[in-house]
């Protein structure tokens, strides 16, 4: 998962295709945990809420991530292009908040 931290939020990016994106509109409670490549945890879970954003909130996100991984926000969407079919991909904010 490409991600980076914003002030108070984590920032993801994802193809359309990816199978969180339906369980994030369903229900955006969401545990996050940092992990390795593979999953295995590496540190304490928290609870928050994911927000899919809107074409014209992606900005802030998309210079976060291009920050994190040193790489333009363009080369990063169009891998993601390539593995989501040709949809540009999604940016997603997360916040901590409560799982209820």
């Amino acid at each position: 998962m490409w991600f980076a931290r914003g002030p108070g939020r984590l920032f993801m990016v994802t193809d359309r295709k990816a199978g969180k994106l339906r369980r994030i509109q369903r229900d955006p409670r969401v545990t996050v945990a940092p992990c390795r490549s593979q999953g295995r945890p590496l540190g304490p879970a928290i609870d928050g809420v994911a927000k899919v954003l809107d074409p014209g909130e992606s900005d802030e996100a998309a210079r976060a991530l291009s920050r994190r991984y040193h790489l333009p926000s363009g080369i990063i969407e169009r891998f993601l292009r390539r593995r989501g079919g040709g949809a540009p991909p999604l940016y997603l904010e997360v916040t901590a908040g409560e799982k209820k």
